[in-house]
């Protein structure tokens, strides 16, 4: 007998779902997840300037905070694949992978220099239309997870829940090239200060993180090896955004930094196949 396995997950919290099946057996399972980010925010921008000559004669505090600016995340569609092993006909353990979505990162406010060249340095705008979404980035989220399956074994709806461990990282950060010159415009005031040079580049990253997740679902078995599956997972990524401006040498002249939540919330549709 087989019952539908679910998976929650992302490429940011990836989430599928598979038939229940006896002790021993391997369901793989494949579809789409909806990635829903609409409630991530973030703190504002902590800046740091290294030690120049405008932060040694005080007319820029060497570090910041700027009211008001924040950062949030777009949402994103994605195929998804897993792989669970059935250790009873009750408990699970999904292993959950696929391709990463890309998100778009969206500023808000303006990253104003204090102090006494308020008035010179140009505002790094972030909420600026044109420069939005300020940043894209690849988010992996390669996951395990154990299930647990209610109801009988011939029924065909199979309820299940399910909690687990993933890694959250971050590749293929790019700047919108309008943010990124709204950063070097700022930044090349900095690095003349430091080496004389205007000369600057600008670039981002993001941290990770071990994340749990909570998945929830229904399976319904259509036969003794296929089933249709529905799922719900809920991820709390959180990340520390960070914004580097570098002067022609390589070293860091500003650095922007914003504590970063995205509770996502992911549903999919999958198809699962089981081997015995």
């Amino acid at each position: 007998m087989k019952r539908s396995h679910s998976i929650a997950g992302l490429a940011l919290a990836l989430v599928s779902s598979v038939a229940a099946a006896d002790a021993g057996d391997f369901v793989i399972t494949g579809g789409a997840v909806n990635i829903d980010n609409s409630h991530s925010y973030s703190g504002p921008q902590q800046n740091e300037i290294s030690p120049s000559i405008v932060t040694q004669t005080k007319l820029v505090p060497s570090s910041f905070s700027s009211p008001g600016t924040e950062q949030t995340v777009g949402d994103a569609v994605k195929p998804i694949l897993s792989l669970t092993y059935f250790m009873t006909d009750r408990w699970a353990i999904t292993a959950v992978g696929g391709i990463p979505p890309k998100l778009e990162i969206y500023g808000h406010g303006s990253v104003t220099t204090p102090g006494l060249l308020n008035k010179i340095v140009p505002p790094v705008e972030m909420g600026k239309p044109g420069n939005n979404p300020v940043a894209s980035v690849l988010h992996w989220f390669p996951s395990v997870m154990i299930q647990y399956y209610f109801r009988e074994r011939d029924d065909k709806l199979h309820p299940f829940v399910g909690v687990g461990l993933g890694y959250s990282f971050f590749t293929h950060v790019r700047l919108h090239e309008n943010f990124a010159q709204g950063l070097k415009r700022t930044g090349s005031y900095l690095t003349t200060a430091s080496t004389l040079d205007p000369t600057d580049s600008a670039e981002a990253e993001a941290t990770s993180a071990f994340r749990p997740l909570y998945n929830v679902g229904v399976s319904y078995q259509v036969d003794k090896a296929w089933s249709v599956n529905f799922s719900a997972s809920y991820v709390p990524i959180k990340t520390d955004a960070i914004i580097r401006v570098k002067d022609k040498y390589g070293k860091v002249a500003l650095t922007s930094t914003a504590k970063l939540d995205i509770p996502t919330r992911a549903t999919s549709a999958t198809i699962g196949y089981t081997f015995q």
